[in-house]
């Protein structure tokens, strides 16, 4: 009956640390955004947002790694095809 209780409990404390480190990713990660503008600082953004912007073509990689803007002003709503 022990043995059951501490798997359980176990069980428990890894899955809570599982999403409490999935909820800590998600809302602190970040990655730097540099704006479409050549010399302009770079911006940090979280990730869902990155994702959401890279998802509607709003983001892509440029030849020296770095993440790039391909808009200037309002961000796009929508995919563009």
């Amino acid at each position: 009956m022990a043995q059951s209780r501490r798997k359980t409990l176990v069980s428990i404390t890894l899955v809570l640390l599982g999403v409490g480190l999935l909820a800590y990713g998600v809302a602190f990660h970040v990655i730097n955004v540099h704006p479409k503008e050549d010399g302009a600082a770079a911006i940090e953004t979280r990730e869902p947002d990155a994702v959401r912007q890279a998802s509607v073509g709003g983001l892509e990689r440029d030849e020296s790694g770095s993440v790039k803007q391909t808009y200037t002003g309002e961000s796009p709503k929508a995919c563009a095809t």
